[in-house]
């Protein structure tokens, strides 16, 4: 059995159990129904939980952008524009700190690298080109999924017929939207009859295979994670590294599950946080020397790296 040892990741599963128990699943462990009601069924945050989840607090801000700009409130701007700043500042302030502490999603997937990790299977390494590859992926679904809404929403651009069979284009392939429907059948509060995209579902099986072999597999292409990252670098929480410090040991880069190599690279600047990066903060917590690496917030030093005490 593996065993926590660090403060960092424990603090981190403590937060992602908890969100995903009181907050992104209340109503699946007994928890009051928070979204039974008008007032609370609508919050917007990075990421969240989805649609398809009865009486769930919140969902994603996916499902409301691509309602609204499928015309689902009759194409009125504010339905498309407030929830996208109220994301937006959310990222300034955290970052993808969202990702790697508050995702239900990328809590799933630790949960499988945990089972991984009990069974004493190492995990895959992939090249560094793959790695590029699949980040630079993300980005090119998401422009995928923003061309049809828009061809499916005006007709001059000839997918206005073809809408209903191509309605909210991510959630017919979001691996999220499975589980949770799967989730909701399990505990008697959705038939069992209910549809399932097939998509959804085949995408959902590869995420909990490739979760198994390679860390964070689903977050590397996540269309989500991606506009996350595109706003990442101007958030007020960073990543520091003290250059001067650094013994090249490539410990971070080893404790990396997005296996981001600027934390091992860089030398000169000071803010290494990468668009890419989940803040799940191994490197800081593994990283040998002491005050190397950082986490800040506003610019100011919250956690720093320091040599772990001998026994």
């Amino acid at each position: 059995m593996v065993k926590i040892k660090n403060k960092i990741t424990k603090s981190r599963w403590l937060a992602q159990t908890l969100w995903f128990v009181l907050f992104a699943h209340a109503v699946l462990f007994g928890v009051a129904p928070f979204g039974s009601s008008a007032s609370t069924r609508n919050i917007f945050i990075p990421n969240f939980t989805t649609r398809f989840l009865i009486n769930s607090p919140g969902y994603c801000y996916m499902y409301e952008m691509q309602n609204a700009v499928q015309g689902g409130y009759n194409l009125s701007y504010l339905n498309i524009i407030i929830p996208l700043l109220i994301v937006i500042i959310l990222i300034l302030m955290l970052g993808r700190v969202w990702c790697g502490w508050l995702c239900p999603f990328g809590f799933f997937q630790d949960l499988i690298s945990y089972v991984r990790k009990s069974a004493r299977v190492r995990y895959k390494e992939l090249p560094y080109g793959l790695v590029a590859i699949l980040d630079r992926m993300k980005y090119a679904i998401l422009f995928m999924i923003i061309l049809i809404l828009v061809g499916i929403s005006i007709p001059a651009f000839g997918l206005y017929y073809f809408r209903s069979d191509l309605a909210l284009p991510y959630c017919q392939v979001c691996p999220v939207r499975p589980l949770y429907i799967f989730y909701q059948q399990l505990f008697g509060m959705e038939r069992w009859s209910t549809s399932i995209p097939e998509l959804g579902i085949i995408l959902l099986g590869t995420v909990i295979v490739t979760a198994f072999i390679v860390r964070r597999s689903w977050c590397r292409v996540c269309p989500m994670g991606a506009l996350l990252a595109l706003f990442s670098r101007r958030s007020l929480t960073t990543l520091r590294k003290d250059g001067d410090k650094c013994i090249k040991c490539r410990v971070c880069l080893r404790a990396c599950p997005m296996d981001i190599r600027e934390v091992y690279e860089e030398m000169e600047k000071d803010n290494i946080s990468s668009p890419e990066c989940i803040h799940c903060y191994r490197c800081v917590e593994l990283c040998p020397e002491e005050g190397c690496l950082s986490v800040a917030f506003a610019n100011k030093d919250i956690v720093k790296s320091k040599p772990m005490a001998k026994k």
